[in-house]
């Protein structure tokens, strides 16, 4: 939601690594005749929930893993733990 209003300048966005960022998107987007976007909840949208949670996930340096074994599967997030020579 805070993307799309800092698109659509109803809202100032104060992250400094976005700023540049978000000022070449809309220098892209003032070669379209129209542009449209919402916000769609992530209860009313699954996939984006789940592409979220994963996003974050590997922001945090973790990865999902699905282990198989017969015909249940079980997921979870591994972070590894790297020792320091």
């Amino acid at each position: 939601m805070n993307v799309i209003n800092w698109i659509k300048q109803t809202q100032e966005c104060r992250n400094l690594r976005l700023v540049n960022l978000l000022s070449s998107i809309r220098m892209i987007l003032l070669r379209y005749d129209y542009f449209s976007c919402r916000h769609v909840y992530r209860e009313n949208n699954k996939e984006a929930d789940l592409a979220s949670k994963e996003g974050l996930q590997k922001t945090l340096g973790t990865w999902h893993v699905k282990e198989t074994l017969d015909d249940r599967t079980q997921g979870y997030y591994h972070k590894p733990f790297i020792e320091d020579p």
